[in-house]
């Protein structure tokens, strides 16, 4: 049974209405469900709220400081009530390896949190006038492609399936080889994944150049999210994300994106904004756009912040270490200081230099 807690002062007139429109909003719904409220301060004490009223839906705090209407509590509910089992949306996933140690940790990384119905395909695209194992000059030799086919093969298999003590961790696997240029070949491949995993970089070498553009060039134009782990990274769940936004520019299918990447580990999102400010070198400065997001996704609970930095990135990955963050997000929409980070030397700056996984998200992507 649905259970719901409205928490406020009782009496109050703004309890009272929270009180009224969730009932009018299950009743509409025809949904059965067991509504209280929680006015003892102990108990107020134990939701580590900041304000009321607020409303709890299934154990999950769903907003605080506020009396959405009607309608929106009837989006909120609809949305708090899906199933709770491991939703299946990333059905096909897409690793490109160089064979790096970058490479290799991130195909770990994917093994470790997709669901066992998730279709794996490592994929290696090479050409031959950039590739410094290949001998010839002329037209690929087919005994080349043969030899490089069975690298790929022998690569996934090495380091498939992952195991973890007594755990093992299956996807379907896959694998497929491609004369091509690599930056061209993935994001053409990405029209039939529902998302991309890969390393930040590639190896020391004349590859790194080449797979490090690749990260940059694929996080811009591909047609599916694109996740990129940084080299030595461990996956450790999705308890704190920070989503580098445009408040202006937010809406909610972006936002769904991230919904449904998350959608097991019930996150703390921090929609951080950095106003760019050639003085300060860093500083977070609260602001509540809460009334804005009640309008537009009135269905999440987020933390809102707004930092004032000379430097996007520099701001962006020292909030991210002081605050523990798991996960950055971003999004190719925006058209001002986001936009700022996705031309080509700021993008390979933030793919290259970013010490937590980076979820970069299109416009067009998809939602599946």
């Amino acid at each position: 049974m649905l259970a719901i807690q409205v928490l406020g002062v009782h009496g109050h007139k703004s309890t009272n209405s929270l009180m009224a429109n969730i009932l009018t909003a299950i009743n509409d719904l025809k949904l059965i469900a067991k509504v209280e409220e929680v006015s003892d301060i102990d108990h107020l004490i134990e939701y580590d709220i900041s304000g009321v009223p607020a409303m709890v839906v299934n154990g999950k705090l769903a907003f605080q400081k506020g009396v959405p209407d009607v309608a929106d509590l009837k989006l909120l509910i609809n949305l708090l009530t899906k199933p709770t089992q491991k939703r299946k949306i990333m059905k096909n996933v897409l690793i490109p390896t160089d064979f790096s140690e970058t490479a290799r940790n991130a195909f770990l990384y994917a093994q470790s949190f997709l669901s066992e119905d998730t279709a794996l395909m490592v994929f290696h695209a090479y050409h031959p006038q950039i590739d410094p194992d290949y001998p010839y000059l002329g037209t690929p030799s087919e005994g080349f492609f043969k030899q490089k086919e069975a690298t790929v093969n022998n690569w996934a298999k090495r380091y498939y399936p992952l195991t973890d003590g007594n755990v093992l961790v299956k996807t379907n696997l896959d694998t497929e080889l491609m004369i091509a240029s690599p930056t061209l070949a993935i994001v053409e491949k990405s029209k039939e994944m529902d998302l991309i995993i890969m390393g930040a970089t590639g190896e020391t070498t004349v590859l790194e150049k080449t797979f490090g553009s690749t990260a940059t060039y694929v996080a811009r134009n591909a047609h599916c999210p694109v996740l990129m782990i940084p080299k030595d990274y461990q996956f450790r769940g999705y308890k704190k994300i920070l989503y580098a936004s445009n408040i202006e520019d937010f809406d909610e299918p972006m936002l769904q994106h991230l919904i449904d990447f998350t959608w097991d580990y019930d996150p703390e999102i921090s929609l951080v904004h950095i106003n760019k400010n050639k003085t300060e070198d860093y500083e977070v400065v609260s602001e509540d756009y809460e009334q804005f997001f009640r309008k537009k996704t009135p269905y999440l609970g987020v933390k809102f912040v707004k930092i004032e930095s000379n430097n996007i990135i520099k701001g962006l990955q020292q909030y991210a270490d002081e605050n523990e963050i798991d996960l950055i997000v971003m999004a190719t929409k925006h058209r001002d200081w986001v936009a700022d980070i996705f031309h080509k030397s700021m993008t390979k700056r933030m793919v290259l230099n970013t010490n937590v996984p980076l979820l970069v998200i299109h416009p067009e992507d998809p939602i599946v």
